[in-house]
């Protein structure tokens, strides 16, 4: 299931900026000065606390206007560097935490209404909700991530993995095999960028999808190569199958050799032909995720 796009977050906002929309109205940004302040805590050149009461303001303020390019981006950064670190988006969050996801959200959505090519908006967009969780309603998160598309040649990998995770949702494993080309080398983890391959490879029912899959689990050499990997493995394991692969040195091709067996034991469970459920969980995982 996808986690819920932020709404209810806006909402507190509104109800958070009403008694202070009269301090706001006389408040004036100083771009660069907010600038630094930013980038000073993103350094951990100062604590967070010695920004927050400028930050509220600009988040305030922006929150009664249309904002948009560096100023939009600028509130936002302030917001982040302000109430980071943030819970996962699917989770209970404080308050506070809400108050400043909400005002970098709204920032980020206003400058990419006001310029469709706007990446920066859109990648710290992308960080605040990793896919899948969506920062817009699905369809218009896929449609904007296409016209960045058309606008970019190159865009950052955050946003090509999410791109190609919403065209497969959708149901469109052509146009996201289009998309998975514009990932440059380097731009993934040899691990990550293999099982993206397979889930393309699994929609469009190419023969080599299977391969891809263990050759990615082959590839482990980190959490961030592992963590696609452990998802799948999530999704469906009881929990001493969960505890037997958290427990495991992933690297080295001990992973590879664990998802086989791993596979293969959910296949004659089922009486499934050798390689029929990893070909059907990512069916599934589409489906959940688009429903």
């Amino acid at each position: 299931m996808r986690p819920p796009r932020p709404t209810g977050g806006l909402l507190l906002l509104g109800l958070l900026l009403a008694p202070a929309r009269a301090s706001a109205q006389d408040y004036a940004p100083r771009w660069d000065r907010l600038e630094r302040l930013a980038a000073a805590v993103e350094a951990d050149s100062i604590p967070k606390q010695q920004i927050e009461g400028e930050a509220r303001r600009a988040v305030i303020w922006a929150a009664q206007r249309t904002v948009r390019g560096r100023e939009a981006r600028t509130v936002a950064r302030l917001a982040i560097a302000a109430g980071a670190p943030f819970a996962p988006p699917d989770s209970l969050m404080p308050l506070g935490e809400r108050f400043w996801r909400a005002g970098a959200t709204r920032a980020l959505r206003s400058a990419l209404a006001a310029d469709s090519g706007d990446v920066g908006a859109a990648l710290m967009l992308e960080r605040l909700f990793p896919y899948p969780a969506p920062w817009i309603e699905p369809e218009r998160e896929l449609a904007q991530l296409r016209a960045l598309a058309a606008r970019h040649v190159a865009l950052p990998p955050e946003l090509v993995v999410a791109w190609v995770g919403m065209e497969l949702e959708r149901g469109h494993p052509d146009t996201a095999a289009r998309a998975l080309d514009r990932l440059g080398p380097g731009d993934l983890p040899d691990a990550q960028r293999w099982h993206l391959s397979a889930q393309v490879e699994f929609a469009l029912d190419d023969p080599r999808a299977t391969a891809s899959y263990y050759r990615g689990a082959a590839e482990i050499i980190d959490p961030a190569g592992a963590a696609p990997y452990r998802r799948d493995v999530a999704w469906i394991a009881d929990s001493t199958e969960l505890a037997s692969w958290d427990s495991m040195r992933t690297a080295g091709g001990d992973a590879a050799a664990w998802l086989r067996r791993f596979w293969q034991r959910r296949d004659l469970a089922d009486l499934r032909p050798p390689g029929s459920r990893l070909a059907e969980h990512f069916a599934r995982y589409r489906t959940a995720l688009r429903d």
